[in-house]
């Protein structure tokens, strides 16, 4: 699991230790679009706010993307439920 963000490295940092001090999230791996090109490439770049949609992306081992979520603001995000049934699907998929 991946999650992309386009804040300071620092703030970046500072979640992973956040995460690391509280039993972390085991298999995330933080990574940093300073410059916004990975937003951009999944079509999550709000251009007149000049941030990156919260958005949920979930792509399974041959490259298809299984779920996708966009929300419309920051505070727009998919209910633990949601992604969890996704998850099980995404399991579910025979390649």
């Amino acid at each position: 699991m991946v999650a992309i963000s386009t804040d300071k490295a620092e703030d970046v940092w500072e979640l992973q230790q956040e995460l690391s001090a509280g039993g972390g999230a085991p298999g995330l791996t933080l990574g940093l679009d300073p410059e916004g090109d990975v937003v951009r490439a999944f079509g999550v770049y709000d251009r007149e706010g000049g941030i990156a949609l919260p958005a949920v992306f979930m792509i399974d081992a041959a490259g298809v993307s299984r779920y996708k979520q966009v929300g419309e603001s920051i505070v727009d995000r998919p209910e633990e439920d949601a992604l969890l049934e996704a998850l099980l699907r995404l399991r579910a998929v025979k390649h």
